[in-house]
């Protein structure tokens, strides 16, 4: 289930942000606008744009979709099993050279893998 009221999409870019402990300043630094300017479209007094919202879901480090999703929700943007969901956590609890790392050795593990879909998976795989 999907939000579409503005009003809900801005509370909950608000509650992920506290949830991640990110600064208005730090998102406002991000979007290259200064932190009024930011603090009054989270506000809902100057619309956010489409790639605003994009850079937003990057900066949380989360899928676009999940600014979507209603507060509490347990529904994922991208249906995952727990695995999954561990390996996300852990990839993302690793600094930049621990994911090249790990990174490097998914690769080595699955370069052997005939499927076609991890092959362009391991693609798109990229390095930080």
């Amino acid at each position: 289930m999907c939000m579409t009221n503005t009003e809900e999409l801005l509370k909950r870019i608000k509650e992920i942000r506290d949830q991640k402990k990110i600064k208005q300043q730090d998102l406002a630094e991000i979007l290259k606008i200064d932190r009024t300017t930011y603090l009054r479209k989270e506000h809902g007094q100057i619309p956010i744009t489409a790639e605003e919202l994009l850079l937003i879901s990057k900066a949380f480090s989360e899928e676009p979709a999940l600014l979507f999703m209603p507060s509490g929700s347990e529904e994922s943007p991208i249906p995952a099993n727990r695995e999954e969901i561990d390996l996300l956590r852990i990839y993302r609890a690793l600094n930049d050279e621990e994911r090249r790392d790990f990174i490097f050795s998914i690769r080595l593990i699955l370069k052997g893998v005939d499927s076609k879909e991890v092959q362009e998976g391991l693609k798109g795989l990229t390095q930080p």
